[in-house]
């Protein structure tokens, strides 16, 4: 029971392993049962009415013109047919007949690829059937399976079963073909052959050049010397030999092992021959999985394909060691697979290779190369003697226990696990083998990356997370008895740590004891006096002169290193370093910022809260134990009290001093504490007054030129930003002044350029930012005081902030009204839009520029987030929306949206969320729909349909906004009430040149933009086709935007 215990709280009972199999097992059932095709089928076609049933499908009378088009050649002329086209898979399948489909007794059946609509490629070969009349069901394929075998289950066990017995037969087929390399031949033509004779004409003109180079250092004895050349000349002589008939050399060796290995297992298939004629087993036939899996599988009630007299008994159980054979034996299967199939590319890639090879092996430098290449290619031709060796040997030993398997099946299924043991060997067989091919047989089975291994480190996690699960106590969904087991191991970890912990503690009482000692003195002493003496050397070597050489040479160094990386960031590659760098901090935070917003992201918040709750559960757990003990124990108590007691008479005196400094500041020489004062002199008391007088005075003082120091500092970091910020506008092409100074070497440069310094464009761009955050945070701060200092009446009234808005005089104090009226909900709302459009109207009038209005709209932002939520033509509005530079119309590009093409443009509303509309204000809810309504009925209706399928976006709305959204967008409601009535003010800039102007003719080139004339002119005819339909359905449906009022009704 205790060795039990244990083993729980390691985790490292053997279940874990058992847990992996039922995991392997279960996930390839569900892999099997959502396979398309059948499994097991009964042989044959059936008749039902018109119709053919075969292999689980209904075949359907085929139309002759297609049959004429693709029957096989030899076909008779009279030939019809049944066919079934699989979509989703691409294939079609076909059933001939000679004559009459309805009259046919037989025929053949063939698969094909098919590509819609009538593209039928690659057929496969004939498979004669037989046609049988009977009622047949289309429900779904047949199986024999015994229910006495699968214990209710068949349903799943049977098709996954027989699909893992079918795969593993198939992959087995192609394993044994994968072993001779058959893509060397001596056919000139082939296509390996053309590929060689490139990189051998490539290695030729190797040669030429080094024999150039030869000739050259003869003549002139510079470069390679007469010994070298001495040396290289046979070299060079026997490549050039070998690199003209490498080619036959590699297909004398791939031939070689070919042969061996053929040899091979044909010396174990003779061997096999004479041990399968007998007097009792007379031409037994090995068996496949299939027919195996299928004896099984029907409790022994099909047998006949096997071969083999099997006892009726023997089938009971027999499932149980079937299933994990095919289960474990096709995932070594793959691993296999995909080896063998590296092998054989790596064969063919190192044949065309072996010229460049033979030129590796002239020079010493490059010889190991040509050593790789040759044990890579020997490695890779030995494999197949080899594993020959070992395969056959399997064979030869599977079909002797088979054979003498007394007629039982768990014998036979025993027998065919040791004829595909050298599948599962074939990873360590080639990493015995070594090489290249050991590399991909590495990555395959890493213990990282390996399907096997990475497996069973996940079924070791998955048994950590139980374990600590367990110890944590989050057992709830366990039964009783294991609740039980899980409380004895949580015991044993509990004592195990009280004992850990009480160790430590101990341990730390021990080494404080011993401080305190003599001894402890004593070594802490000479630790310390060692140190010293260490820290006494390196500073005589530092005052030395050799020390200081070393420190002077130490910092050159290091300036000098600072002086190259200067160099480096100053360049235009550094300048992209620079650029680089910082872009990759910004995505890297922004990674980081997915991840916390992500699923995942939560669940480790929801850890790290968890631990933190239960670690401070746990400190507060002792703090209560420590409270409780010291309102018992009596020297604790007097302990505690004591430490209590010090602190507030610290905490008095302080205060009393403090107390004593600020009344002293206030009243002067006349606070208390100095007058009266006893035990001293009448000068005495004097100086002390005059003392406090003077504190009094000058602590006024002092906060006035405090805040006239902040006042001066303030203006004149305003100053230094507006004069930036107006050169680098000026720069930019823009209204303004270009600042200039003249540095101390007399040379005249721009205040930007010379703010820089060595940092050159990087430095401006830092110089013009840092002028514009120091410029934001004084207007965030006036901000601040305006909104702290704004009455009460004033800031819960929309029409009056709307007032002292529209007759602000500075940038802040709009920042600071908009801000207020954004959080007045939907009686702002309104008047929100309007100082929206109130902004638009001065940068259009000339008063701001664009910067200004960015910077309204940033600080807007800043100052209040939500906006972004009021509605999405306000969250456009103030992300500062734009005109793309490769807008179809050249007269908008770039140019910056005002807030009303915004909130009627019906791109704006259309593409918007149920959730995302819920959350906005009424007042942008019901713009959104109008324009919808008026514009783009069928963004209307997908947008109703949304919200009333999501009853959490229903919930959130307003009565009078479920009421409009249940209005069709040809309600009269959408067109007769004030707000709703169609006007040409809600028509956008656009859309306004394409209903009244003539269209534009003249397109030119765009600077970045590789495109021509024609595609930009293209481009805006398809933009006002797009938009001279959206008018010709406005007009069907009774909304002229030509005869409509220029504005909606005020009244």
């Amino acid at each position: 029971m205790w060795e039990l215990r244990n083993s729980l709280s390691r985790g490292r009972i053997s279940l874990r392993r058992f847990s992996l199999l039922v995991t392997s097992v279960l996930m390839a059932f569900f892999v099997a049962t959502i396979m398309p095709d059948g499994i097991a089928f009964a042989d044959g076609a059936t008749r039902s009415g018109d119709d053919l049933v075969y292999q689980g499908r209904t075949f359907t009378p085929a139309p002759q013109e297609v049959i004429d088009s693709i029957k096989p050649a030899g076909a008779p002329a009279n030939t019809s047919g049944y066919y079934v086209q699989d979509q989703q898979g691409g294939k079609a399948h076909f059933i001939y007949t000679a004559g009459p489909g309805a009259e046919a007794k037989k025929g053949f059946y063939v698969s094909y690829d098919f590509t819609p609509p009538k593209n039928f490629t690659n057929p496969s070969a004939p498979v004669d059937i037989e046609i049988t009349e009977g009622a047949a069901t289309t429900d779904g394929p047949t199986s024999n399976c015994a229910d006495s075998v699968t214990a209710g289950i068949g349903w799943i066990v049977c098709p996954v079963t027989t699909f893992l017995a079918k795969g593993m037969d198939m992959l087995y087929n192609i394993i044994s073909g994968f072993m001779a390399v058959t893509t060397v031949t001596n056919d000139t033509s082939s296509s390996l052959y053309k590929l060689w004779s490139i990189v051998r004409d490539i290695a030729n003109i190797c040669f030429v050049i080094a024999f150039l180079v030869i000739v050259y250092s003869q003549i002139t004895s510079v470069g390679i010397s007469n010994y070298g050349i001495k040396n290289m000349l046979p070299r060079l002589i026997i490549a050039a030999i070998l690199v003209n008939v490498s080619y036959w050399i590699c297909a004398l060796a791939v031939d070689a092992s070919n042969i061996l290995g053929s040899s091979i297992h044909n010396l174990f298939t003779a061997i096999m021959d004479k041990i399968n004629t007998g007097s009792q087993y007379n031409n037994v036939t090995v068996p496949s999985w299939e027919i195996i899996t299928a004896a099984v599988l029907s409790g022994g009630a099909l047998t006949a394909g096997i071969g083999i007299a099997i006892a009726a008994h023997t089938f009971t159980g027999a499932i149980f060691l079937l299933i994990p054979f095919l289960v474990g034996v096709i995932l070594a299967a793959l691993v296999a697979l995909i080896i063998l199939a590296a092998r054989q590319a790596l064969i063919t890639c190192l044949v065309i290779v072996s010229p460049l090879a033979m030129v590796a092996y002239l020079l010493p430098n490059t010889e190991k190369l040509f050593e790789k290449w040759r044990s890579a290619m020997m490695t890779l031709l030995l494999l197949f003697p080899i594993f020959s060796v070992i395969f056959s040997g399997a064979q030869l030993a599977g079909l002797a226990i088979i054979q003498n398997a007394g007629g039982s099946i768990l014998t036979i299924i025993l027998g065919m696990a040791v004829q595909v043991a050298p599948i599962v060997v074939t990873p360590m067989l080639v990493k015995f083998s070594g090489g290249v091919i050991s590399k991909i047989a590495g990555i395959v089975n890493n213990p990282n990356k390996g399907l096997i291994d990475r497996t069973r480190n996940w079924s070791q996690g998955m048994a950590e997370e139980r374990k600590n699960k367990v110890l944590a106590g989050q057992t709830k969904h366990f039964n009783g008895r294991l609740r039980k087991l899980h409380a004895a191991t949580r015991a044993l970890d509990n004592r195990r740590r009280y004992r850990d912990g009480r160790r430590k503690s101990y341990e730390a009482r021990a080494d404080n004891r011993f401080a305190a000692t003599k001894y402890g003195q004593a070594v802490e002493a000479m630790n310390r006096d060692a140190a010293n003496d260490k820290q006494r050397i390196e500073n005589h070597f530092a005052d030395s002169a050799r020390g200081r050489q070393l420190e002077l040479q130490a910092r050159h160094l290091g300036a000098h290193k600072q002086e190259i990386e200067n160099s480096l960031l100053r360049s235009e590659n550094g300048k992209r370093l620079t650029e680089r760098q910082h872009l990759a901090e910004i995505d890297k935070t922004r990674v980081s910022n997915e991840f916390e917003q992500s699923q995942y992201g939560q669940r480790v918040d929801r850890a790290k809260r968890v631990a933190e709750s239960q670690k401070k559960r746990i400190e507060n757990t002792h703090q209560a134990n420590w409270d409780t003990a010291i309102q018992t124990d009596p020297g604790l108590k007097e302990l505690e009290l004591s430490v209590k007691a010090s602190e507030v008479k610290s905490v008095l005196a302080k205060g009393q001093v403090d107390a004593m400094h600020a009344e002293i500041l206030a009243k002067g020489g006349e606070s208390e504490h100095v007058l009266n004062l006893r035990g001293v002199s009448a000068d005495t008391q004097e100086r002390i007054i005059n003392i406090a007088r003077d504190i009094k005075k000058d602590g006024f003082d002092a906060q006035l030129t405090a805040s006239v120091k902040a006042m001066a500092e303030r203006q004149a970091a305003e100053n230094k930003a507006a004069i930036l910020k107006e050169t680098a506008k000026a720069l930019d092409g823009g209204p303004g002044k270009v600042h200039v100074i003249t540095d101390a070497n007399g040379r005249t440069k721009n205040v930007v350029e010379y703010a820089a310094g060595i940092k050159e464009e990087v430095g401006k761009r830092s110089v013009v930012a840092q002028a514009r955050s120091e410029s934001s945070k004084f207007t965030i701060d006036d901000v601040k005081n305006i909104e702290s200092t704004l009455d009460y009446d004033i800031s819960s009234n929309p029409v009056k902030l709307h007032e002292r808005f529209m007759s602000a005089k500075t940038d802040a104090e709009r920042v600071a009204y908009t801000s207020i009226m954004a959080k007045r909900g939907a009686p702002g709302a309104l008047n929100l839009r309007e100082m929206a459009t109130e902004m638009d109207r001065r940068f259009s009038q000339g008063l701001i520029d664009r910067t200004a209005l960015n910077d309204y709209k940033e600080l807007v932002l800043a100052q209040n987030p939500s906006i972004m939520n009021i509605g999405k033509d306000l969250e456009f509005y103030f992300t500062n929306a734009s005109y793309g530079l490769d807008d179809p119309d050249p007269t908008l590009a770039g140019k910056i949206k005002t807030f009303s093409e915004i909130a009627n443009a019906a791109s704006t509303w259309g593409n918007l969320s149920a959730d995302a509309f819920s959350r906005m204000n009424i007042i942008n809810q019901m713009q959104g729909l109008r324009i919808l309504a008026h514009k783009s009925p069928a963004k209307y209706r997908t947008l109703v349909e949304n919200l009333k399928r999501s009853p959490s976006a229903m919930a959130n709305m307003k009565d009078d906004v479920v009421q409009a959204i249940k209005r069709s967008p040809d309600d009269p409601y959408w067109f007769k009430d004030k707000f709703n009535v169609p006007s040409r003010d809600e028509l956008t800039e656009f859309e306004q040149h394409v209903l009244f102007e003539s269209p534009r003719t003249e397109f030119n080139e765009r600077d970045g933009y590789t495109q021509d004339a024609d595609y930009w002119k293209k481009k805006y005819e398809s933009q006002v086709a797009k938009t001279e339909k959206m008018f010709k359905d406005a007009r069907a449906r009774g909304i002229d935007y030509s005869t409509v009022p220029e504005h909606k009704p005020t009244d």
